[in-house]
């Protein structure tokens, strides 16, 4: 049974022949017959019309040229002056270095804070017991004499 889930998942495959037969048919029969679904193929269809219509235009005053190649000294100082952004693939590395002190901080935390905690209730558990076996001990005691 196709469904829902198998055209969103399907939908790009299908707007670009990249289906085999019976996966088309089965996307497009179940669009005839789920509104949602037929509604999400037809906005697809209109938005790839739009890339295919995009991609045939002319920008004339767009030009491109290839960037200016910098000498280890010049890529140096960009790195001084901008800091971890001026380094490919480092625009994120300060957010990756905060999400793993935040990941190691709370998977050392947490279960040290569980661990104290527990700790603590045992040592309060611990410490009843003893004073229970201690009463008991001194009332055996004194029925004994």
């Amino acid at each position: 049974m196709w469904s829902c889930q198998n055209t969103e998942d399907k939908l790009f495959e299908y707007l670009y022949g990249l289906l085999d037969q019976q996966e088309q048919n089965l996307l497009t029969s179940h669009c005839a017959m789920c509104d949602g679904c037929g509604e999400k193929l037809k906005k697809a269809q209109g938005q790839k019309e739009i890339l295919v219509k995009a991609s045939k235009a002319q920008f004339p005053e767009v030009k491109f040229t290839p960037p200016k190649d910098l000498t280890k000294e010049q890529q140096q100082a960009k790195i001084l002056q901008y800091g971890a952004t001026a380094v490919p693939g480092m625009q994120n590395a300060r957010i990756w270095m905060w999400v793993a002190a935040s990941v190691l901080t709370l998977g050392i935390g947490i279960p040290a804070g569980i661990g104290t905690y527990d700790f603590v209730g045992n040592s309060t558990v611990v410490e009843h017991h003893q004073q229970y076996a201690a009463r008991v001990q001194s009332n055996f005691e004194l029925k004994a004499k």
